[in-house]
């Protein structure tokens, strides 16, 4: 019902959790960094391998120093984690809620048609009355043409029958 608006939205909180996601990838130590290809894609010829002993750089050159300097990093960590807990929960939130708005549009356009439902059937049953009391008024006026009828018969009868020919 809400249609485009509410899955740009949705596009939105995705692609905004997914970016926070990626950026955590960031933190992780002794993660490969390289992005990944598809069998069709070729990687940029200056994409680096990960650090492992033998590719030529000193052990030395790490991109996340792991003596003397774990405090930072620590805290860094901690915080990025908190920043995507609160990435995460929002989002979260903001997909409930638009779930929650669908799920009351939806109940009160069901309520609308219920409505309007019962308005048809109310304008059918008080059309279905007026018919239905026109009709017993007509088969009334039937009885009493047809008592007539039957009376004025039985009178005829009996005059032609009682007269001395």
């Amino acid at each position: 019902m809400a249609g485009i608006s509410e899955r740009q939205g949705l596009e939105a909180i995705r692609r905004n959790v997914e970016d926070t996601l990626r950026l955590s990838d960031d933190y992780q130590v002794g993660t490969d960094k390289r992005p990944h290809f598809t069998s069709s894609e070729q990687p940029p010829s200056n994409t680096l391998a990960p650090e492992a002993p033998g590719n030529g750089r000193a052990s030395g050159s790490s991109r996340h120093p792991k003596q003397g300097t774990d405090e930072p990093t620590s805290a860094a960590v901690a915080e990025r984690i908190e920043k995507i807990g609160n990435v995460s929960a929002r989002a979260i939130m903001e997909a409930c809620e638009t779930t929650a708005t669908d799920i009351e549009q939806t109940g009160q356009a069901a309520v609308d048609f219920a409505a309007e439902i019962m308005n048809e059937a109310k304008e059918l049953a008080a059309g279905l009355r007026a018919k239905g009391s026109k009709m017993s008024e007509h088969l009334k006026e039937f009885a009493l043409l047809a008592k007539k009828v039957s009376t004025t018969m039985r009178d005829t009868r009996q005059e032609v029958l009682s007269r001395p020919d």
